[in-house]
């Protein structure tokens, strides 16, 4: 299997696990008393968080085998997969309305993916600067979300501002995670072809790898050094 399919296979069950995640989630929260912290004391309340923990970490996995353009993206397969989950085990039919936003959704995401082509080859890691720039410009944001939020008193609205700050914060965090997979990566590629210049270099001279006599440029001597 290939990387990129690895890449698509960890996505689908990550989306899997997120789906599965909000749909215990959600089924709690209904059920619980209205009181502050109220799902917190019930078991699946824990079960959903764990799910959520596995579904993020085979996103982790998935970015460090395929591009963000691709990986990200899927990750919106997880409302089309909470549809059926939900009919199945928590015994609730979605309306023809949450399939007609299915529906759309599954087609946005092929729209996106065939204009980013998801392979990667285009992407470039950010500077320094640019994630820092890039930190406090969305901290600032999630936080103005989270405000308004929390002094709106319509819980349509305000599950709506939540929603885009958990999916900000989400989609930055791939970021960042993905900066620091290909970061991992090349630290990897480049001592790995440092091992094979130095073999290559030892077979050369019909000496021990790397012999500093074989004029091989990783034993040049700095300017101002020993003889």
């Amino acid at each position: 299997m290939s990387a990129l399919a690895l890449s698509v296979v960890l996505c689908l069950v990550s989306a899997l696990a997120y789906a599965g995640g909000a749909i215990v989630q959600e089924r709690v929260a209904a059920t619980s008393p209205d009181r502050p912290y109220a799902p917190l004391h019930r078991a699946g309340w824990w079960v959903a968080v764990g799910l959520n923990g596995l579904g993020a970490l085979l996103h982790v996995v998935a970015l460090a085998y395929g591009p963000l353009s691709l990986v990200q993206p899927l990750g919106a397969l997880t409302i089309v997969f909470a549809l059926p989950l939900s009919a199945v085990f928590v015994r609730r039919r979605a309306g023809a309305a949450a399939w007609r936003g299915a529906l759309l959704a599954t087609a946005g995401l092929a729209g996106l993916l065939a204009l980013t082509g998801g392979d990667g080859e285009t992407e470039q890691g950010l500077a320094g600067g640019e994630q820092s720039v890039l930190l406090i410009a969305t901290g600032a944001g999630v936080a103005l979300l989270f405000l308004a939020a929390h002094r709106m008193r319509r819980p349509v609205l305000r599950s709506v501002l939540l929603a885009a700050a958990a999916g900000t914060s989400f989609g930055m965090a791939s970021v960042f995670t993905k900066s620091v997979a290909e970061d991992f990566r090349l630290d990897q590629l480049s001592g790995r072809a440092r091992r094979v210049h130095r073999a290559r270099c030892g077979r050369s001279s019909g000496r021990s790898p790397c012999w500093p006599s074989a004029g091989c440029c990783c034993h040049r001597r700095p300017t101002g050094g020993r003889g």
